[in-house]
């Protein structure tokens, strides 16, 4: 994704890591180091809350 979408298609973001079959923790570390890549600067955090199916 450009980084011209900014966090308005976080959704989008999400969606596309999500899809992957992988642990929460690096699922985490995928999307903040995307937001990183996006808005380039270090300081972001991403809280993620999973429910086990």
């Amino acid at each position: 994704m450009p980084p011209s979408e900014g966090l308005s298609k976080f959704e989008r973001i999400v969606q596309h890591f999500a899809g992957r079959l992988q642990v929460q923790e690096r699922f985490t570390r995928q999307v903040a180091e995307y937001l990183v890549g996006v808005i380039g600067r270090e300081d972001v955090a991403v809280a993620v809350r999973g429910v086990h199916l």
